[in-house]
Protein backbone atom coordinates (compact mmCIF):
# COMPACT_ATOMS: atom_id res chain seq x y z
CA UNK A 1 0.00 0.00 0.00
CA UNK A 2 2.85 2.42 0.81
CA UNK A 3 4.60 1.63 -2.46
CA UNK A 4 1.37 2.20 -4.36
CA UNK A 5 0.85 5.50 -2.53
CA UNK A 6 4.36 6.67 -3.49
CA UNK A 7 3.87 5.96 -7.20
CA UNK A 8 0.26 7.15 -7.37
CA UNK A 9 1.06 10.53 -5.77
CA UNK A 10 4.56 10.97 -7.18
CA UNK A 11 3.76 14.50 -8.34
CA UNK A 12 2.87 15.73 -4.82
CA UNK A 13 4.62 13.43 -2.35
CA UNK A 14 7.77 15.58 -2.19
CA UNK A 15 5.71 18.19 -0.34
CA UNK A 16 4.70 15.84 2.46
CA UNK A 17 6.58 16.36 5.72
CA UNK A 18 6.72 13.13 7.65
CA UNK A 19 9.66 11.21 9.12
CA UNK A 20 9.00 8.31 6.75
CA UNK A 21 9.53 10.49 3.66
CA UNK A 22 12.78 12.05 2.46
CA UNK A 23 11.28 15.01 0.60
CA UNK A 24 11.87 13.71 -2.94
CA UNK A 25 9.53 12.42 -5.60
CA UNK A 26 11.95 9.91 -7.12
CA UNK A 27 12.95 8.19 -3.86
CA UNK A 28 10.04 9.16 -1.59
CA UNK A 29 11.00 7.10 1.48
CA UNK A 30 13.67 7.76 4.07
CA UNK A 31 16.22 4.94 4.09
CA UNK A 32 15.25 3.38 7.47
CA UNK A 33 11.58 3.27 6.49
CA UNK A 34 12.40 2.00 2.98
CA UNK A 35 14.52 -0.81 4.38
CA UNK A 36 11.68 -1.81 6.67
CA UNK A 37 9.17 -1.79 3.80
CA UNK A 38 11.45 -3.91 1.59
CA UNK A 39 11.90 -6.39 4.44
CA UNK A 40 8.15 -6.60 4.87
CA UNK A 41 7.70 -7.07 1.12
CA UNK A 42 10.17 -9.96 1.08
CA UNK A 43 8.93 -11.66 4.23
CA UNK A 44 5.19 -11.26 3.68
CA UNK A 45 4.26 -12.47 0.16
CA UNK A 46 1.03 -11.35 -1.44
CA UNK A 47 -1.87 -13.37 -0.05
CA UNK A 48 -4.99 -14.62 -1.76
CA UNK A 49 -7.03 -12.16 0.29
CA UNK A 50 -4.98 -9.23 -1.03
CA UNK A 51 -5.42 -10.42 -4.62
CA UNK A 52 -9.16 -10.79 -4.15
CA UNK A 53 -9.36 -7.28 -2.65
CA UNK A 54 -7.27 -5.83 -5.49
CA UNK A 55 -9.62 -7.43 -8.05
CA UNK A 56 -12.65 -6.06 -6.20
CA UNK A 57 -11.15 -2.55 -6.20
CA UNK A 58 -10.51 -2.82 -9.93
CA UNK A 59 -14.10 -3.90 -10.57
CA UNK A 60 -15.37 -0.89 -8.60
CA UNK A 61 -12.79 1.83 -9.43
CA UNK A 62 -11.13 0.52 -12.61
CA UNK A 63 -7.67 0.86 -11.08
CA UNK A 64 -5.50 -1.53 -9.08
CA UNK A 65 -2.33 -1.79 -7.02
CA UNK A 66 0.45 -3.04 -9.34
CA UNK A 67 2.55 -4.14 -6.37
CA UNK A 68 -0.11 -6.70 -5.48
CA UNK A 69 0.01 -8.10 -9.03
CA UNK A 70 3.81 -7.84 -9.27
CA UNK A 71 5.55 -7.57 -5.88
CA UNK A 72 8.87 -7.91 -7.72
CA UNK A 73 8.38 -4.35 -9.00
CA UNK A 74 9.50 -3.15 -5.56
CA UNK A 75 13.03 -4.38 -6.20
CA UNK A 76 13.05 -2.82 -9.66
CA UNK A 77 12.12 0.63 -8.36
CA UNK A 78 13.49 0.88 -4.82
CA UNK A 79 16.46 -1.48 -4.66
CA UNK A 80 18.89 0.07 -2.18
CA UNK A 81 21.85 -1.96 -3.42
CA UNK A 82 22.77 -4.00 -6.45
CA UNK A 83 21.61 -7.59 -6.13
CA UNK A 84 24.51 -9.99 -6.54
CA UNK A 85 23.06 -12.94 -4.64
CA UNK A 86 22.18 -15.86 -6.90
CA UNK A 87 19.08 -17.97 -6.34
CA UNK A 88 19.45 -21.41 -4.84
CA UNK A 89 19.60 -24.33 -7.24
CA UNK A 90 16.20 -25.88 -7.99
CA UNK A 91 15.82 -29.37 -6.57
CA UNK A 92 13.93 -32.60 -7.20
CA UNK A 93 13.87 -32.28 -10.98
CA UNK A 94 11.72 -35.09 -12.37
CA UNK A 95 10.05 -36.13 -15.62
CA UNK A 96 6.49 -37.43 -15.80
CA UNK A 97 3.64 -37.94 -18.27
CA UNK A 98 6.19 -39.24 -20.76
CA UNK A 99 4.61 -39.81 -24.17
CA UNK A 100 5.92 -40.35 -27.70
CA UNK A 101 6.59 -36.67 -28.44
CA UNK A 102 6.20 -34.86 -25.12
CA UNK A 103 6.84 -35.01 -21.38
CA UNK A 104 6.38 -32.88 -18.28
CA UNK A 105 9.19 -31.62 -16.06
CA UNK A 106 8.64 -30.56 -12.45
CA UNK A 107 10.98 -29.32 -9.73
CA UNK A 108 11.01 -27.70 -6.32
CA UNK A 109 11.18 -23.91 -6.32
CA UNK A 110 14.39 -22.00 -5.67
CA UNK A 111 14.70 -19.23 -3.10
CA UNK A 112 16.30 -15.81 -3.50
CA UNK A 113 16.93 -12.72 -1.38
CA UNK A 114 14.71 -10.64 -3.69
CA UNK A 115 12.72 -13.20 -5.61
CA UNK A 116 13.01 -15.79 -8.38
CA UNK A 117 11.48 -14.52 -11.61
CA UNK A 118 12.17 -17.32 -14.10
CA UNK A 119 13.44 -20.84 -14.63
CA UNK A 120 15.47 -21.81 -17.67
CA UNK A 121 14.98 -25.36 -18.91
CA UNK A 122 17.85 -26.87 -20.89
CA UNK A 123 17.52 -29.92 -23.14
CA UNK A 124 20.68 -31.66 -24.31
CA UNK A 125 22.66 -28.61 -23.17
CA UNK A 126 20.58 -26.08 -25.17
CA UNK A 127 18.02 -23.68 -23.71
CA UNK A 128 14.61 -25.14 -24.51
CA UNK A 129 12.22 -22.77 -22.72
CA UNK A 130 11.99 -20.12 -19.98
CA UNK A 131 9.00 -20.12 -17.65
CA UNK A 132 7.91 -18.56 -14.36
CA UNK A 133 6.43 -21.69 -12.79
CA UNK A 134 7.95 -24.95 -11.56
CA UNK A 135 6.31 -27.09 -14.23
CA UNK A 136 7.27 -27.24 -17.91
CA UNK A 137 5.54 -29.12 -20.72
CA UNK A 138 8.18 -30.13 -23.26
CA UNK A 139 6.79 -30.86 -26.74
CA UNK A 140 8.07 -31.49 -30.24
CA UNK A 141 10.19 -34.47 -29.20
CA UNK A 142 11.01 -37.58 -31.23
CA UNK A 143 9.63 -40.95 -30.25
CA UNK A 144 11.89 -43.54 -28.62
CA UNK A 145 14.63 -40.95 -28.02
CA UNK A 146 16.64 -40.16 -24.90
CA UNK A 147 16.89 -36.53 -23.74
CA UNK A 148 18.96 -34.91 -20.98
CA UNK A 149 17.45 -32.06 -18.95
CA UNK A 150 18.58 -29.60 -16.31
CA UNK A 151 17.09 -26.38 -14.91
CA UNK A 152 18.51 -23.17 -13.48
CA UNK A 153 16.76 -20.31 -11.65
CA UNK A 154 17.08 -16.58 -12.38
CA UNK A 155 16.21 -13.56 -10.26
CA UNK A 156 15.11 -10.06 -11.17
CA UNK A 157 18.69 -8.82 -11.40
CA UNK A 158 19.57 -11.56 -13.87
CA UNK A 159 21.58 -13.65 -11.41
CA UNK A 160 21.47 -17.34 -12.37
CA UNK A 161 21.67 -20.30 -10.04
CA UNK A 162 23.78 -23.33 -10.72
CA UNK A 163 22.33 -26.20 -12.73
CA UNK A 164 20.19 -28.89 -11.23
CA UNK A 165 21.44 -32.43 -11.46
CA UNK A 166 20.87 -33.64 -15.02
CA UNK A 167 18.11 -36.17 -15.52
CA UNK A 168 17.50 -38.37 -18.56
CA UNK A 169 14.14 -39.31 -19.99
CA UNK A 170 13.30 -41.47 -22.99
CA UNK A 171 10.15 -40.84 -24.99
CA UNK A 172 7.86 -43.77 -25.72
CA UNK A 173 7.97 -45.68 -28.95
CA UNK A 174 4.85 -45.40 -31.02
CA UNK A 175 3.20 -48.70 -31.90
CA UNK A 176 0.72 -48.36 -34.73
CA UNK A 177 -1.91 -51.10 -34.55
CA UNK A 178 -4.64 -49.39 -36.54
CA UNK A 179 -5.09 -50.79 -40.06
CA UNK A 180 -6.06 -48.61 -43.02
CA UNK A 181 -9.62 -48.53 -44.30
CA UNK A 182 -10.50 -50.82 -47.18
CA UNK A 183 -9.97 -49.55 -50.73
CA UNK A 184 -13.23 -48.87 -52.57
CA UNK A 185 -14.75 -47.96 -55.92
CA UNK A 186 -12.68 -50.28 -58.10
CA UNK A 187 -13.08 -49.49 -61.79
CA UNK A 188 -11.58 -50.68 -65.06
CA UNK A 189 -9.95 -48.02 -67.22
CA UNK A 190 -8.32 -50.21 -69.90
CA UNK A 191 -8.17 -53.81 -71.04
CA UNK A 192 -6.41 -55.92 -73.66
CA UNK A 193 -6.25 -59.61 -74.42
CA UNK A 194 -3.58 -60.12 -71.75
CA UNK A 195 -3.87 -57.14 -69.41
CA UNK A 196 -6.25 -55.13 -67.26
CA UNK A 197 -5.80 -51.63 -65.82
CA UNK A 198 -7.78 -50.90 -62.68
CA UNK A 199 -8.28 -47.85 -60.47
CA UNK A 200 -9.70 -47.40 -56.98
CA UNK A 201 -10.27 -44.79 -54.27
CA UNK A 202 -7.68 -43.99 -51.62
CA UNK A 203 -7.75 -45.71 -48.26
CA UNK A 204 -7.23 -43.63 -45.11
CA UNK A 205 -4.98 -44.37 -42.16
CA UNK A 206 -4.01 -42.73 -38.86
CA UNK A 207 -0.38 -42.50 -40.03
CA UNK A 208 -0.49 -43.08 -43.76
CA UNK A 209 -1.03 -45.76 -46.42
CA UNK A 210 2.20 -46.96 -48.02
CA UNK A 211 1.13 -49.80 -50.35
CA UNK A 212 -1.82 -51.42 -52.08
CA UNK A 213 -1.71 -55.18 -52.68
CA UNK A 214 -3.68 -56.28 -55.75
CA UNK A 215 -5.06 -59.83 -55.65
CA UNK A 216 -6.15 -61.79 -58.74
CA UNK A 217 -8.22 -64.92 -58.04
CA UNK A 218 -7.06 -64.85 -54.42
CA UNK A 219 -3.34 -64.58 -55.20
CA UNK A 220 -1.35 -61.36 -54.77
CA UNK A 221 -0.35 -60.16 -58.20
CA UNK A 222 1.39 -56.84 -57.55
CA UNK A 223 1.96 -54.11 -54.95
CA UNK A 224 1.77 -50.43 -55.88
CA UNK A 225 2.03 -47.08 -54.10
CA UNK A 226 -0.64 -45.38 -56.21
CA UNK A 227 -4.32 -46.15 -56.77
CA UNK A 228 -3.75 -47.52 -60.27
CA UNK A 229 -2.37 -50.90 -61.31
CA UNK A 230 -1.91 -52.66 -64.64
CA UNK A 231 -2.05 -56.45 -64.46
CA UNK A 232 -0.29 -58.26 -67.30
CA UNK A 233 0.26 -61.87 -68.40
CA UNK A 234 -3.44 -62.69 -68.43
CA UNK A 235 -5.46 -64.86 -70.83
CA UNK A 236 -7.88 -63.46 -73.36
CA UNK A 237 -11.63 -63.79 -72.86
CA UNK A 238 -11.11 -64.87 -69.27
CA UNK A 239 -12.91 -63.53 -66.20
CA UNK A 240 -10.79 -62.66 -63.18
CA UNK A 241 -11.82 -61.86 -59.62
CA UNK A 242 -9.95 -58.83 -58.26
CA UNK A 243 -9.74 -57.34 -54.79
CA UNK A 244 -7.29 -54.97 -53.09
CA UNK A 245 -5.86 -54.52 -49.60
CA UNK A 246 -4.15 -51.40 -48.23
CA UNK A 247 -1.03 -51.50 -46.01
CA UNK A 248 0.58 -48.89 -43.76
CA UNK A 249 4.18 -48.37 -42.69
CA UNK A 250 3.73 -50.57 -39.61
CA UNK A 251 2.57 -53.46 -41.76
CA UNK A 252 -1.07 -53.25 -40.73
CA UNK A 253 -3.31 -54.57 -43.52
CA UNK A 254 -6.85 -53.47 -44.26
CA UNK A 255 -9.83 -55.71 -44.85
CA UNK A 256 -10.06 -56.66 -48.51
CA UNK A 257 -12.10 -54.47 -50.79
CA UNK A 258 -15.21 -55.83 -52.42
CA UNK A 259 -14.38 -58.33 -55.15
CA UNK A 260 -14.55 -56.92 -58.67
CA UNK A 261 -14.89 -59.21 -61.70
CA UNK A 262 -13.29 -58.29 -65.02
CA UNK A 263 -12.99 -60.14 -68.30
CA UNK A 264 -10.13 -59.68 -70.68
CA UNK A 265 -11.06 -59.08 -74.28
CA UNK A 266 -10.14 -60.89 -77.48
CA UNK A 267 -8.61 -57.82 -79.00
CA UNK A 268 -7.07 -57.88 -82.50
Amino acid sequence: MYFYFATRYENTVANYVFDMFNGTSNQVFATPFLNMLITWNNQDPVSTRETVRNNAIYNRQNNRNPFIDHPEYVALIWSTASDTQVPTIPTNLAASNIATTSLTLTWTASTDNIGVTAYEVYMNGVLKTTIATTTALITGLTENTNYAFYVKAKDLAGNSSGNTATINATTLQFFDIIPPTSPSSITNSAKTTTSLTINWSNSSDNIGVTLYDVYIDGVIQTSVTTTTATITGLTGLTTYSIYIKAKDAAGNISIASNTFSLTTCNCF
